[in-house]
């Protein structure tokens, strides 16, 4: 077939947007593969949520008129759902014998947005405050999601304080003295949006309610003879938080392996990064 055919390295291609990002056809070219041509292009700006639909066509006059689609085509034809570099082999002596002329393809389509299947997520998180957090969500472009997060201490305290001293304690005969011992109690409860702008890229945000307290421990003495009399905890209210949890941040996938980065707040005094691990099933 090669000596029948006038061979014109020209190649058009036409892609019909179904959408108003420009999906690209380049680097293209074709060559004779014994019976058949291969035909060689990139496809790229495909959106992750779309597939291209494309067809070959064929001119034989330098392109003044073209047959087809063309039926006897394997490869990243019809149905192309990936960027990339592709190859359409046409089996040309089977479908219009002896090719003679100025030989021209073209590649027409579209670009169909496919409705995305819901996925479950399950993540494992780990903050500054909290040993263990559980996140659940169903997405496919929009979703939503609830979170969990404690460290397993929920300890309160009768007393306050601050960094300079105990409020309320009303000691007559007795003192106290502040150590270096803390407890330290977090629980967070959150729910919100999930969003996919990209296919490897969620973004999240939610509130809920959570607190972050901090408890001081102080013995006591007798004024009189100085000896202990007993202990007393206090709540840092400089360094606790209560209330309203916020939280925003991107999960970041690889297949169905999910990594998680972000940041909350507990009544916008508390701030701290959360990390997490997951997969999507």
């Amino acid at each position: 077939m090669k000596n029948k055919i006038i061979w014109i390295i020209c190649f058009f291609s036409w892609f019909v947007m179904g959408q108003s990002h420009a999906q690209r056809i380049t680097n293209v070219r074709f060559e004779p593969f014994g019976r058949a041509v291969q035909v060689h292009y990139t496809l790229g700006r495909l959106p992750f949520d779309s597939f291209a639909a494309l067809n070959l066509y064929v001119s034989t006059n330098g392109g003044e008129s073209f047959a087809g689609p063309l039926v006897q085509v394997q490869g990243d034809i019809g149905k192309v759902e990936t960027n990339g570099e592709k190859t359409v082999i046409w089996q040309a002596m089977d479908e219009m014998g002896q090719l003679e002329g100025q030989i021209v393809f073209e590649l027409r389509g579209e670009v169909v947005k496919e409705k995305q299947k819901m996925e479950n997520l399950l993540m494992y998180n780990v903050s500054g405050s909290s040993c263990f957090g559980l996140m659940y969500g169903r997405v496919a472009r929009w979703g939503g999601y609830v979170r969990g997060k404690t460290n397993f201490s929920f300890d309160d305290a009768p007393y306050t304080c601050d960094n300079s001293g105990v409020f309320n304690y009303k000691g007559e005969t007795d003192y106290y003295v502040v150590d270096k011992t803390a407890k330290r109690s977090r629980l967070g409860i959150t729910g919100g949006v999930l969003y996919r702008p990209v296919g490897f890229l969620y973004l999240y945000a939610g509130a809920g309610y959570g607190y972050r307290r901090l408890i001081w421990h102080a013995e006591t003495f007798d004024y009189s003879n100085e000896q202990r009399t007993g202990d007393l905890w206090a709540v840092n209210t400089q360094n606790s938080a209560e209330g309203v949890e916020a939280e925003l941040g991107g999960i970041f996938r690889y297949k169905k392996l999910a990594v998680s980065l972000g940041m909350n707040t507990v009544a916008f005094s508390f701030f701290e990064v959360n990390g997490a691990v997951g997969f999507f099933f």
